[in-house]
């Protein structure tokens, strides 16, 4: 019994990059830890004795709560976004405190786009651009984050027929797997 290729695809999640999460906890952390040596250099310049500790303590402490909820809020969002295609159609789950999903028929999908930036090159990840296009309708969206993004592209490019690498067969075109 043969497998339609685009069954293959079926239930296909596109992986959100995980070096993309790590980089932006660390910037996160790193304009945090900028704020905390400010709060310490004007308490030390302007504050004396016993104001500068209790003025130091509660800066630390602010700083403290803000990395927590920022580094929680960034893997919340980072976990609680998902891509996916399914059936002819692109799924997309988004929210940390209600959930929406859009679905996207894969047939009215016009144009795909790759945004990379240098990190994104250095990492493999980048950004996913989609139209979708029909009698009346048009959106775009946009994937972002997504590891190893040149695979999808040619995968949704192979399956509208508009793939530019030359000698490429749409059936041999499947984006990995991976499961959150």
């Amino acid at each position: 019994m043969e497998t339609d290729p685009l069954t293959l695809r079926s239930s296909h999640h596109f992986h959100r990059s995980q070096y993309l999460l790590a980089i932006h906890i660390f910037v996160g952390l790193a304009v945090s830890a900028v704020l905390a040596a400010a709060l310490i250099l004007y308490s030390h310049t302007v504050l004396e004795g016993s104001a500068r500790l209790i003025f130091t303590l509660f800066g630390a402490a602010v700083v403290f709560v803000i990395q927590i909820i920022l580094v929680l809020y960034t893997v919340l969002r980072w976990a609680n976004t998902d891509y996916y295609i399914s059936n002819h159609h692109l799924v997309c789950y988004q929210g940390i405190w209600t959930r929406d999903e859009n679905i996207y028929e894969l047939q009215s999908l016009r144009t795909v786009e790759m945004k990379e930036s240098l990190f994104g090159r250095w990492f493999h990840y980048g950004d996913v651009y989609l139209v979708f296009s029909a009698s009346g309708y048009r959106d775009e969206i946009w994937l972002t984050g997504i590891g190893n993004a040149k695979a999808y592209v040619r995968a949704l490019r192979a399956y509208i027929g508009d793939d530019t690498s030359p000698n490429v067969n749409p059936d041999s075109i499947v984006a990995p797997i991976v499961h959150h």
